[in-house]
């Protein structure tokens, strides 16, 4: 790259008026000088062009008809000149001295991507004290990992859209991208395909603010079966365009055997069926307590006509691991005293039946197991053990 590289600040935009100002304010206002600014508008029916067009020539704008975001992040780099390229979400919003730290970071070692987290704020902007990954991004090399594994994206460790910056010499090799396949998740296929190319490099401290305000993608949203069968299609879409890229550099591999171990794929599958197990398990009505440490979201009503009680539950909402067996118990309790007369537990909990083992003791000494398989353990609490004993 050159000393001091271009660096484009890409807005895809489809009805964010309300926050647009702020994000374009925010690429505008970086304290590194280098920057073009393009705001990209995917068919908004709201303020947004009058927001976008009050900064007249200080941004290049692309007004389109609606195609999703993969459509609007090729929109927006066929209009791009930087070396550097940052696809911003247009409710999302950068620091001041983002642009600096990420030029800098792109000048060692010639990463084709630089990643950083970001604050989590709400609505109206104020931070919610966490992290969006709530872990740090791996750095390195992983494309002997993405052979053996497949498709790498974990909520838990890879940013967002607005937490990344690409190479340019990256992006001319995996662009366009497929817009039917990617509506959604265009920062995915940025994310699966990263590694094939070269290093990515992790900045810390955060860069830039995430919002969850209720409408986002997916932050917050309920896991219905569209929602789960979407993320199996977006893992078929990410694999084949994973496939493709190793085939050009000459490394073979077969998919199908990716989704044998790969966690977006074995995630969604286990999770369409898990819900059908709850739903032939327990009656429609019923309450049952739900062990997933928070992995379904805060959606009580996962399972259509069942309700879910957290536990551990604080205000409604989850309050995480118990400290010992003996709050656990008392916990579980305080929840069955509540009307819950199942007991659930997600397969990526059941670790949780060995940590408390003496919480596991009370359960198999009281309660009878109806399912055990793979997925979920169900405990039933309508009689104990002992009282039939």
């Amino acid at each position: 790259m050159n000393p001091k590289p271009l660096a484009s600040i890409i807005i895809n935009n489809y009805n964010y008026g309300r926050f647009l100002k702020e994000a374009i304010e925010s690429a505008l206002n970086q304290t590194y000088s280098h920057v073009e600014v393009i705001v990209v508008d995917d068919g908004s029916v709201d303020i947004s062009r009058q927001v976008i067009e009050s900064y007249g020539s200080r941004v290049f704008s692309v007004f389109k008809e609606n195609g999703g975001q993969g459509s609007a992040f090729n929109a927006g780099f066929r209009l791009s000149r930087g070396e550097i390229l940052c696809f911003l979400d247009a409710d999302d919003f950068l620091l001041p001295n983002a642009m600096g730290e990420i030029a800098r970071a792109f000048s060692e070692n010639s990463p084709v991507k630089v990643q950083w987290r970001l604050n989590v704020i709400d609505a109206s902007g104020r931070k919610t004290g966490s992290l969006m990954p709530p872990q740090m991004p791996p750095e390195g090399d992983f494309k002997s990992k993405i052979i053996q594994e497949g498709p790498f994206y974990d909520w838990q460790l890879t940013p967002p859209s607005s937490g990344n910056a690409y190479a340019r010499s990256f992006i001319e090799k995996v662009f366009p991208m497929p817009e039917p396949s990617f509506r959604n998740g265009a920062d995915v296929y940025l994310t699966v395909l990263a590694p094939v190319f070269g290093l990515l490099k992790t900045i810390d401290p955060p860069l830039g603010c995430y919002r969850s305000h209720g409408s986002n993608n997916y932050w917050s949203k309920s896991l219905d079966d569209a929602r789960i069968q979407n993320y199996q299609a977006r893992f078929e879409a990410n694999s084949q365009a994973l496939h493709h890229f190793l085939k050009q550099t000459g490394i073979g591999v077969d998919p199908e055997t990716w989704k044998q171990t790969n966690i977006n794929y074995v995630w969604p599958s286990r999770l369409l069926q898990a819900k059908e197990d709850i739903a032939q398990r327990i009656p429609a009505g019923e309450t049952y307590i739900l062990v997933n440490e928070d992995e379904w979201g805060n959606d009580g009503e996962a399972v259509s006509g069942r309700h879910a009680l957290h536990f551990t539950e604080l205000d409604g909402a989850y309050g995480g691991p118990p400290a010992d067996d003996d709050a656990a118990i008392r916990e579980f309790e305080r929840l069955r005293s509540r009307g819950a007369r199942y007991m659930v537990f997600w397969y990526t909990a059941f670790w949780w039946l060995v940590e408390y083992a003496g919480f596991r003791s009370y359960l198999n000494e009281k309660f009878s197991t109806i399912l055990n398989n793979d997925r979920l353990i169900i405990f039933d609490l309508k009689s104990s053990l002992s009282i039939k004993a």
